[in-house]
């Protein structure tokens, strides 16, 4: 069976894409780069999107296309992206869990940073709304977390209960960078 080419990889990843996680990979490759122009992904298909990115970034396409999705927080489609590069040897070169939310002593920054989580994390809806998206909670865990009175418990109940694997720690981390930004970058010391 012949490998994969890089535009077949992500137009299959793209095709994949929920109609609004899609508008947002659009969004962001415009914004990175001034070589796209909106009017190249405005109302464009997938295979359209795909010729893009070939064309503007040849054998940086998968590299890039993985960074954004992981950078809208689509962290499985950026993980399906990049098994397929591997399986077609075309490794794209971007960590397969994102940024890199582990401490200089180890640990996830999660776990380290919790006490400070629980008790300052403001909003935690628009949070619990994502991780609801992204399939880190099903529907009974977010009810079951949003029925709870205060942003402290909401919080201590998401970290203890439902946080216990590494990617979805991540996935909680990178929400977090968008949605509270300065106390995450407090906590990082920036």
């Amino acid at each position: 069976m012949a490998l994969k080419k890089p535009k077949v990889i992500l137009s299959d990843v793209l095709e994949n894409l929920e109609q609004k996680n899609y508008k947002k990979f659009c969004s962001a490759l415009v914004d990175r780069d001034r070589n796209v122009k909106r009017n190249q992904v405005e109302n464009k298909d997938f295979l359209d999107i795909a010729n893009v990115m070939v064309n503007v970034y040849d054998k940086d396409t998968l590299k890039v296309a993985e960074e954004l999705l992981r950078e809208i927080c689509c962290v499985k489609d950026a993980n399906n992206l990049a098994e397929e590069a591997k399986k077609a040897g075309l490794h794209t070169s971007v960590p397969t869990v994102g940024p890199s939310p582990v401490t200089s002593d180890g640990k996830h920054f999660v776990d380290k940073h919790r006490r400070e989580l629980i008790n300052r994390v403001g909003n935690i809806g628009p949070i619990l709304d994502e991780l609801l998206d992204q399939e880190v909670l099903d529907n009974e865990a977010y009810n079951k977390i949003n029925a709870l009175p205060t942003n402290q418990e909401k919080v201590r109940e998401l970290c203890t209960k439902y946080l216990n694997a590494r990617m979805t720690k991540d996935i909680f981390y990178i929400i977090l960078k968008k949605k509270e930004k300065f106390l995450i970058g407090e906590l990082e010391g920036n």
